[in-house]
């Protein structure tokens, strides 16, 4: 918002010196990168106990372990549904910035063309 506001400040004091230039002439630029900082990062999925064969997927364990390994696995789902909104949201502002940069580069494209063809 400040951006556009700034941009159009600008225009408006170019144009009143009597310049010929057109909103046309400034190309928005895409900004920084999503920060990586908010990349998410995936939950680890817990090992699966030795009593449980990993062929057959057939248990010898005791109850006790298998109530523990049921509550680290449903945890472990909870933070992959986090995970897959998180990166989702990640996913949508890279996708958001590398629009933005097209848009400026072909932007910026067009200004050149326009100062050769004249």
């Amino acid at each position: 918002m400040f951006r556009r506001f700034a941009a159009f400040t600008c225009l408006a004091v170019l144009t009143a010196w009597g310049g010929q230039v057109s909103a046309a002439d400034f190309c928005q630029t895409p900004g920084p990168p999503p920060d990586q900082a908010l990349q998410p990062v995936a939950p680890v999925k817990p090992d699966t106990p030795s009593c449980i064969n990993p062929v057959t997927r057939i248990s010898s364990c005791r109850p006790a372990v298998l109530k523990t390994f049921n509550a680290n696995i449903s945890d472990y789902n909870q933070a992959m549904i986090k995970f897959n909104a998180d990166a989702s949201g990640y996913i949508d502002a890279l996708n958001h910035w590398a629009r933005a940069s097209v848009d400026y580069a072909n932007c910026e494209i067009q200004r050149l063309n326009r100062e050769v063809a004249q």
